[in-house]
């Protein structure tokens, strides 16, 4: 193998552990700073508000339905720079997913 390809091979594995390191460490301090938890309250709370408006509702003798009292929020946040970013990422997906099937099929030949 040229020195030009065994540079690019290295430079392709050093990046691939630098993304795993980035991710590992983003996941590790969202988890360390409770942000999960506090998102899981976030929606324990609003039930339990909304369960406590039901129970009010029924007490008063107003008519009650269950739609009135669900967390419906399907906001479509689509613009044209969510577009954007989502062709972006699907070519950044497309790329990277290419690339890492020459980078292992370059391996396996190395190997066998």
């Amino acid at each position: 193998m040229s020195e030009k390809k065994q540079n690019f091979v290295k430079y392709l594995c050093k990046l691939f552990v630098i993304i795993i390191f980035i991710s590992f460490l983003t996941l590790y301090f969202s988890q360390k700073s409770g942000y999960f938890e506090y998102e899981q309250y976030k929606k324990t709370s609003f039930t339990k508000e909304q369960i406590e408006k039901f129970e009010q509702d029924i007490k008063d003798g107003k008519e009650v339905d269950i739609t009135n009292y669900l967390d419906n929020k399907n906001n479509d946040y689509s613009n044209k720079v969510s577009k954007l970013g989502l062709s972006l990422s699907k070519g950044i997906e497309k790329t990277i997913k290419s690339g890492l099937n020459k980078v292992i099929d370059m391996l396996n030949n190395a190997l066998s």
